[in-house]
C-alpha cells in the first residue's frame, strides 16, 4: 500500500503561556476593586460636585424633579444657615474634636500600644478594656456607657444631674466615649507595627543602658512613625465628617451646643428625604438642608481640608523623627 499524507483541518491547541494566565489572573483581581473605585467613590464625587449647582424642584401634576443651574445661590445658602443662630458652633466642636484626637487620642494610644507591647503588669487587661467598643455592638455600648455617666454617676456622687444631662459636663463626656472608641483600630495597628522592629536594635539599646521611657522616645518612635503620620492624616481628613457618635447617643435631637458638622451632615441628609413634597433647593425655617445644600457643603469642606491635610502630612514627614 501506498503510503499518503493525509492533511486534517483540525486545529493544533497551543497552551496558554504562564505570563498570560498571570495578566488574566491580575486583571479578574483587581477588576472589582477597581469597579467598586468607581462606582462608590468617583462617581459619588462627581455626582455630589453636579448636584451642588443644582436647583432641584417637583414637576407640577408630573412625576419627576424640573432640574436648573444654581449658580452659587446653594453656597450662598450654606452661608446664610452658618451666620444664623449658633450653627457656627458646630464648626468650632469639629475643629476642637479633630484636634483633642490627634493630640491626645494619638498620644495616649501610643502609650498603651507600648505598654502591650511590652506586656508590663496588666497589659492584657488594658487589652481587652480598650478592644472592648470594637467587639460589642455600638448601640449597646452607648446603652452602657450611657447608664454609667448618668445613673450610676448619680448614685454614687449624689448628683441631681447625671454627666450626659449637665450642660456643662456634655461635651467632655461624650468626648471620653469617642476617645475610647477610637483606642481599639489605633492600638491594634501601633502594636503591629511595634511587633516589626528589629529585636537586635532593642537588645543593643539595653546592653547600652536605654531605659524603658528612653527606648520608646529614641527608638520605638521613630520606628513607628509612618504609621502615626498615617493616623494623623486620617483623623485629619475625616475632622469634619465625624458625627461624635452624637446620632447614637441622640438620634436627630442632640443637643445644639455639642453638635459637630459631620452630625449635622448626617441628620439633615436623612431628614430631608423625609419631610413631603419639600423642594430641594429650600432652607426650612428648621435649618435643614435640602440634598443640594449639603452637597454644596460638603465641596466646601473639600475645598479648604484637601490642601491642608497634603500640607500638614508633608510637614509631618519633613520636620518629624526618622529611623535611622
Amino acid at each position: 500500500m501506498e503510503n499518503e499524507n493525509v492533511i486534517t483541518n483540525e486545529k493544533v491547541k497551543v497552551p496558554m503561556s504562564r505570563s498570560t494566565k498571570r495578566r488574566i489572573f491580575f486583571w479578574c483581581a483587581t477588576a472589582i476593586p477597581f469597579a467598586l473605585f468607581a462606582l462608590f467613590y468617583v462617581y459619588v464625587v462627581m455626582q455630589s460636585f453636579i448636584n451642588a449647582f443644582r436647583i432641584y424642584t417637583y414637576k407640577v401634576g408630573e412625576v419627576g424633579w424640573d432640574i436648573k443651574f444654581a449658580g452659587l445661590d446653594n453656597f450662598a445658602k450654606v452661608i446664610t444657615m452658618l451666620r444664623t443662630g449658633d450653627n457656627w458652633m458646630m464648626i468650632t466642636n469639629s475643629i476642637r474634636l479633630g484636634l483633642l484626637k490627634i493630640c491626645i487620642g494619638t498620644f495616649v494610644s501610643m502609650i498603651f500600644s507600648y505598654y502591650v507591647y511590652k506586656k508590663l503588669l496588666f497589659s492584657g487587661f488594658f487589652r481587652v478594656v480598650l478592644f472592648m467598643p470594637s467587639i460589642i455592638s455600638g448601640l449597646i455600648m452607648v446603652l452602657l456607657f450611657r447608664y454609667v455617666a448618668n445613673d450610676v454617676y448619680k448614685v454614687v456622687f449624689n448628683q441631681q444631674l447625671g454627666l450626659l444631662s449637665n450642660p456643662k459636663t456634655t461635651y467632655g463626656t461624650i468626648l471620653v466615649y469617642v476617645l475610647w472608641l477610637g483606642f481599639a483600630s489605633e492600638i491594634l495597628m501601633y502594636t503591629s507595627a511595634m511587633g516589626g522592629i528589629n529585636e537586635s536594635i532593642v537588645e543593643s539599646a539595653q546592653i547600652d543602658g536605654v531605659n524603658v521611657v528612653q527606648e520608646m522616645v529614641f527608638i520605638t518612635m521613630p520606628m513607628i512613625y509612618p504609621t502615626v503620620v498615617t493616623f494623623i492624616v486620617a483623623q485629619l481628613a475625616a475632622m469634619f465628617t465625624d458625627q461624635m457618635s452624637l446620632y447614637t447617643f441622640y438620634g436627630s435631637g442632640a443637643p445644639g451646643d455639642v453638635i459637630t458638622v459631620g452630625y449635622m451632615l448626617y441628620r439633615d441628609t436623612l431628614s430631608s428625604g423625609k419631610v413631603p413634597n419639600r423642594p430641594w433647593n429650600e432652607v426650612l425655617n428648621t435649618g435643614v438642608l435640602s440634598y443640594a445644600e449639603l452637597t454644596a457643603f460638603g465641596l466646601m469642606i473639600s475645598v479648604v481640608m484637601v490642601p491642608l491635610t497634603f500640607l500638614i502630612r508633608n510637614l509631618l514627614e519633613r520636620f518629624g523623627p526618622s529611623a535611622d
